[in-house]
This record gives C-alpha cells, structure tokens and sequence, in this order.
C-alpha cells in the first residue's frame, strides 16, 4: 500500500520514486516497471519513463523525440536527424528541408547553415551563399568568382585587378595566348 492524495492505493498501480511511492494516474510503464512523475513524460505512444524523457520548453519530451547531447538529452524541436541518429542543438541548423544535424552544419555568418549548402574548404566547411559548383564537387570562398550565370569555383578562376573573375571570362590555361597577343602574330605573318 502506497499514500496518495486520494488515500492508499495498492500495487500494481503503485511506483517507487525518489521521495518514495507515488500512485496512479502519476505513474508510466518503462522497461524496468513501472516509473513515477516527474520522471513521466508524454510520447504518441503513451506515457514513456526516465531516462527516455528529455527536458524541453514546453515540458518534458519522450522518446524517440529526444537526442543526446553534450549536456544531456535534449528535446524536439531541437533535434534533427543524422546518419548517426537524431542528434541536438546546438549541433543543429536549419535548412530547406527542415533541422539537419552536424557534421553537415558549417559556420556562416549568419549562423550554422546545412547541407547540401554546406562545401569543403580548406578551413573547414563553408556556407552558402559563398559555395561555387565546380566539376569537383562545391568549393568553398574565397576560391569562388562572379560570372553572369552566377559563382564559379577554381579552378575556373582567373585573377583580376578587380579580384577573381569566372570562366568564360577566363582563359583555358595560364599559357594561353591572350586576344592582343594573337593580334600581334598575325600581323607578323602578313607582313
């Protein structure tokens, strides 16, 4: 027998707990029996036990809403999904398809930014807007250039008094002859 606010009640419906046995309805079943509120949080499935709940800002959270974290579970909306299984903020960036999860998130400098707008660079990821498509695969800025058809990733990339500018602007190769070199030979050849 067990006190409750409404005068004793008997097992099965009774939890041990931190500050002793508490009665049902503040009880949920677990894999190890049943556990008591404040453990007890709501889930689709029903109320699901500690430490399967997570703490969040409408309350507690239940598996599988709820990811690890470096300081413990956290709760959705803070988590995302991973190849690796949901993991929390703040880990986590948004992006068009809703959170993804690091170790897609690059540093931008608007906040983290999630793949696929996400490129190597060869300081660690780069966000978009400063990824390029190149036949490589995205590279990161500063390596990228303007064209009209939008950025160009090297190596397509030529120097300019101005900065970069982007193929086809840009000559095949750095022994290529330029339009007034060309010009030049082929008034040698005439004459």
């Amino acid at each position: 027998m067990a006190s409750s606010p409404d005068g004793p009640v008997a097992a099965p419906e009774v939890a041990s707990s931190p500050d002793g046995p508490v009665a049902a309805p503040e009880v949920a079943s677990s894999p190890d029996g049943p556990v008591a509120a404040p453990e007890v949080a709501a889930s689709p499935d029903g109320p699901v036990a500690a430490p399967e709940v997570a703490a969040s800002p409408d309350g507690p959270v239940a598996a599988p809403e709820v990811a690890a974290s470096p300081d413990g579970p956290v709760a959705a909306p803070e988590v995302a999904a991973s190849p690796d299984g949901p993991v929390a903020a703040p880990e986590v960036a948004a992006s068009p398809d809703g959170p993804v999860a690091a170790p897609e998130v690059a540093a931008s400098p608007d906040g983290p930014v999630a793949a696929p707008e996400v490129a190597a660079s060869p300081d660690g990821p780069v966000a978009a807007p400063e990824v390029a498509a190149s036949p490589d695969g995205p590279v990161a800025a500063p390596e990228v250039a303007a064209s009209p058809d939008g950025p160009v990733a090297a190596p397509e990339v030529a120097a300019s008094p101005d900065g970069p500018v982007a193929a086809p602007e840009v000559a095949s190769s750095s022994n290529s002859l330029t339009p007034p070199m060309m010009t030049k030979i082929v008034c040698v050849i005439n004459r």
